[in-house]
């Protein structure tokens, strides 16, 4: 089963015209509701982008991970990214070269990564 990759925040719908809903988390069932003051540019302009570091990601094992800022600790050429719903935490950037993608999955003292996790959704 491959993964899914979203890649907006925010949304609008034909029968709100004019408003724009940004979800606060992936993981929210609320958000912030945006009035536009002029039309949005066309959002099919161009294609997404899946290049870069999502903002956050979902495992097919249940973990919940945001992109964490600002100094974090490294094993060998890997960051820990991700700060996730549990004492693991994701490091480095999704290996991209299967679907469903897969990024290492390790508590945040670790000192190897040996454990790759399947992800099930990724956000842009």
């Amino acid at each position: 089963m491959s993964g899914n990759y979203i890649f907006d925040p925010c949304f609008s719908s034909p029968k709100a015209q004019g408003v724009v809903l940004c979800v606060v988390s992936p993981w929210s069932r609320s958000g912030v509701e945006i009035v536009l003051t002029k039309r949005l540019p066309n959002p099919y302009a161009g294609r997404p982008s899946t290049t870069g570091l999502p903002w956050a990601i979902q495992t097919f094992t249940g973990l919940k991970c945001g992109f964490v800022t600002g100094a974090t600790t490294a094993i060998g050429s890997r960051r820990a990214n991700y700060g996730c719903n549990s004492n693991e935490w994701l490091w480095g950037a999704p290996f991209r070269s299967s679907e469903p993608w897969m990024i290492y999955a390790a508590a945040v003292d670790a000192k190897r990564l040996s454990k790759r996790v399947k992800i099930a959704v990724a956000w842009f």
